[in-house]
């Protein structure tokens, strides 16, 4: 690819220069030549983001975990590797700032949390997830911020299914 980018510019400049009248590379596509721009047609506005965080919940001990997953997505635009990859010792609300490990694609970074999500936060460590884990007989080795409802620490699934779970509002694909 680089070796072909390469050719490709050589001729561009020939082309530019006037030491060529014709361009053999000019309908060369090079993957690297992706269009990068963000299509704005697919973005939700802010409203419609507002209104993931208000639902009715199957499970009413989901409620509060499943707004703090999605404000996660929302506020802190995480993905759900990353997510899922939270530990309790990645917070720190009294500074209201989340630390989050880096990946592939993301470096590691420190966020802050907005105000609303401290108090949320708060709540869920401290009256709903306690309650989940005692559904898990191995509750103590749980180090995963986000936990199932089985008390075991999130793997993915669970985020992928609430967000399906929205798609009948919107007539665009939704995933995390």
């Amino acid at each position: 690819n680089r070796i072909l980018a390469g050719v490709k510019v050589y001729y561009n400049w020939l082309y530019d220069t006037r030491q060529r009248k014709d361009h053999p590379c000019q309908s060369l596509k090079l993957r690297d030549n992706r269009d990068k721009a963000v299509q704005k047609q697919d973005l939700f506005k802010p409203e419609e983001l507002e209104t993931l965080l208000t639902r009715d919940e199957r499970y009413g001990i989901l409620e509060l975990r499943n707004r703090v997953v999605v404000s996660l997505l929302i506020y802190q635009a995480l993905t759900m590797g990353e997510i899922t990859k939270l530990k309790i010792s990645d917070l720190d609300l009294k500074m209201g700032k989340i630390q989050v490990a880096g990946s592939r694609k993301n470096a590691e970074r420190t966020l802050y949390l907005r105000h609303n999500q401290i108090m949320l936060f708060h709540e869920y460590l401290t009256q709903i997830r306690p309650k989940l884990l005692e559904e898990n007989p191995n509750s103590a080795q749980v180090r995963a911020f986000i936990v199932t409802k089985k008390g075991t620490a999130e793997n993915g699934e669970g985020v992928h299914y609430l967000i399906s779970t929205f798609q009948s509002q919107f007539n665009r694909p939704l995933n995390p």
